[in-house]
């Protein structure tokens, strides 16, 4: 019977630990480890913290280190945000306090007359084990219910910090109801409605923030969509204007091999050469548009590197692009932020640094999205005309990227920043080489 309650106390500890971790997981989006079995074998250190606290150091001092142990280990197991980090960590901790206090004297004070102390004082009560089984099922539970559905990449700071006030006091007010000794003794029907507003309050909150998220990502959808119909119109009157040119050219073209035949008559040949070359560049430029057949990409790469152009940018493009890509909001969404991104950096930049490297092409079994240019002074970009933060677009991106299982990542090197968006593809699907232009 002994081991039997052993194993269960080790189970419930392992319980606890594997809500903390779920949660977590669920909603931060940049864990260190990749595997689920070997992330959750974390379940087993912290278990075993909880086990020791409850058992040799049940004080106020082995809570503290406990819960600075499970905050580190979350610090360490993701890279997002701190404030994000920590958020979580407050909510997985909440929901746990709310859910214990409401049980506990509900059922065993008001019901059976009991504390939750006096059963664990009791060498191991069996109603003890079946109360603590049950509660971390409910708190697993209610995790599974804010994680099913997940938070977009558009909320803005704003929205994050007026959501991060609710956990953070239920974390004062859970811990002044724990401390009963702080109230004079709190009866059951007040810990039990001050347990259900505490739970019922973070998880309307969490449900608002989601609403507020939803909201924001079809506000996204539609201005994608909007700016897709924008590109593909724009790139209607640039294939006509190319076309205008490319005939202007033509009827041109017998009067430029006549100026460039004359030189070389009189012996300019150097003159000529270099007429001939001016003429085929400013040829390149009058009719440069790209057709890739894909008309969202199109439409969006000659807007963008017309924009980088008229901010002074160098821009150097490769373009290897397979059957199929993204949709074209998800491509709008990558290839539009990359792009802006980049601009936004040169315009701090001196002319004659200014540049944009662009490529689309295979990388193993995927296809690489890359967008390279260097990298501004630290502090240097000036705040956004819609008010909106820094990093939003590039968000976005790495959402794009997830939601097609792929990879997004950022890295800077020698003073250039390199962004890479790696999309999965088969390789029967193909690819055609189409542009490689130096503008």
């Amino acid at each position: 019977m002994e081991i039997l309650e052993t194993l269960l106390d080790i189970g419930i500890d392992m319980l606890d630990g594997f809500a903390l971790l779920y949660l977590c997981r669920s909603m931060l989006k940049e864990c260190r480890i990749k595997r689920a079995a070997v992330y959750y074998l974390f379940v087993l250190p912290i278990a075993a913290v909880i086990f020791a606290f409850n058992h040799y150091f049940p004080t106020v001092g082995g809570m503290v280190v406990t819960l600075l142990f499970m905050l580190a280990t979350v610090l360490a197991l993701f890279r997002d945000k701190m404030r994000y980090r920590i958020l979580w960590f407050c909510v997985a901790q909440v929901l746990p306090f709310a859910i214990d206090i409401t049980v506990s004297k509900a059922i065993l004070e008001a019901c059976l007359h009991r504390s939750t102390y006096e059963l664990m004082t009791q060498g191991g009560s069996l109603v003890f084990y079946l109360y603590a089984l049950m509660t971390r099922f409910i708190i697993l539970a209610v995790d599974v219910f804010i994680a099913h559905r997940r938070l977009s990449a558009t909320l803005t700071e704003k929205d994050w910090l007026n959501f991060a006030i609710i956990p953070a006091l239920s974390i004062v007010a859970n811990m002044l109801v724990l401390v009963e000794s702080v109230w004079g003794g709190l009866g059951p029907v007040p810990a039990v409605v001050i347990g259900v507003l505490i739970l019922v309050i973070n998880v309307f909150a969490y449900r608002q923030l989601l609403h507020v998220s939803e909201n924001a990502y079809a506000l996204a959808q539609e201005k994608a969509q909007a700016r897709i119909e924008a590109y593909k119109v724009e790139q209607y009157h640039r294939l006509i204007q190319q076309h205008d040119a490319t005939r202007g050219w033509k009827h041109d073209m017998k009067n430029h091999l006549l100026t460039a035949s004359s030189m070389l008559e009189s012996g300019h040949i150097d003159d000529a050469k270099a007429y001939l070359e001016g003429a085929a560049d400013r040829l390149e430029r009058d009719t440069f548009v790209i057709q890739s057949g894909n008309t969202a990409l199109d439409g969006i790469l000659n807007a963008k590197i017309e924009e980088a152009t008229a901010a002074g940018c160098k821009v150097s493009l490769r373009l290897e692009l397979p059957a199929r890509l993204m949709d074209e909001i998800d491509c709008c969404t990558v290839v539009g932020n990359l792009w802006d991104n980049a601009i936004r950096a040169n315009s701090v930049l001196p002319q004659n640094v200014r540049g944009i490297k662009f490529t689309i092409g295979p990388a193993a079994n995927f296809c690489r999205i890359r967008c390279e240019n260097p990298l501004p002074p630290a502090g240097a970009l000036p705040p956004k005309n819609d008010g909106q933060e820094h990093g939003i677009g590039l968000r976005q991106v790495e959402a794009v990227a997830h939601r097609y299982n792929g990879v997004y990542e950022a890295t800077q090197d020698n003073n250039i920043w390199q962004a890479d968006v790696l999309i999965p593809q088969t390789a029967v699907e193909g690819w055609s080489r189409m542009y490689a232009y130096d503008l």
